[in-house]
């Protein structure tokens, strides 16, 4: 909770002065990165070269430390190169996403829980789209990237009974294929969404309709998808009126 929710790194070092290290050996890479997170003017190379020594631990103590323990230092490795990178260059993203990638797909993978394999998916994908936002040149290979890991996620918030969750993936999915510009993708994955989890007023339909009217669908595809969102309930949508004054006015154009 210190270290996580409060950001209280002080409080954070002190409590794990009592962790064994014989019991639990992670617990000096926890104390050195604390310690240094909680020094005002922290060294970010210092701590970088601790956060790499403990990824190194992580790899090679996996069988010890079991698959729980291994994702969980994954998880604060990489989540820590991310918010510690005040340069805004990139490579606290790139340098997570190595970490990530390695507990994804390594010979531990198949240990991992659901629950903990969808957060460290869900990461994986926050970080890929903030380094493709920074870097304009990235950004088509990072937004693929995480649209594949959004379609693995998907699955696994629907297996673990998350509706909600499944939709936003892939409603966030064919965003991100907006923002490439590959509107027909978009356009199918929100068709897609609508038709395996009909009704869901999540389902992104405001987006659908805008994205069916900038590519001139037929009227007939718009006002259907219109329907849907009405019967979904999207009149409780802050961005109702937006959407309703652009209907009003695309069927005095036609």
């Amino acid at each position: 909770m210190c270290f996580y929710d409060l950001k209280d790194y002080e409080d954070t070092a002190r409590y794990l002065k009592s962790v064994p290290e014989e019991t639990y050996p992670e617990s000096r890479y926890y104390l050195r990165i604390s310690t240094l997170l909680s020094e005002a003017s922290s060294d970010r190379e210092e701590l970088w070269e601790t956060l790499d020594e403990f990824c190194s631990f992580n790899e090679s103590s996996a069988s010890e430390i079991g698959s729980d323990r291994y994702i969980k230092n994954a998880l604060c490795i990489a989540k820590t190169y991310i918010s510690s990178d005040e340069k805004g260059e990139g490579e606290g993203y790139e340098k997570a996403e190595e970490t990530l990638k390695k507990a994804l797909s390594g010979g531990y993978k198949d240990k991992i829980s659901a629950g903990y394999e969808a957060e460290t998916v869900r990461l994986m994908i926050n970080s890929l789209i903030s380094e493709g936002r920074l870097k304009e040149e990235k950004k088509k290979a990072k937004y693929e990237e995480a649209i594949d890991l959004l379609s693995r996620l998907e699955k696994l918030d629907e297996a673990a009974g998350d509706s909600e969750s499944a939709v936003r993936d892939m409603t966030d999915k064919a965003l991100l294929y907006t923002e490439l510009k590959e509107y027909d993708k978009a356009l199918e994955t929100y068709a897609e969404a609508e038709r395996e989890y009909p009704g869901n007023a999540g389902l992104g339909y405001i987006q659908h309709i805008l994205l069916l009217m900038r590519c001139d669908r037929p009227r007939a595809e718009i006002e259907r998808v219109w329907e849907m969102a009405l019967d979904a309930g999207i009149t409780q949508d802050e961005d109702y009126e937006v959407i309703k004054e652009r209907m009003d006015a695309y069927d005095k154009d036609q």
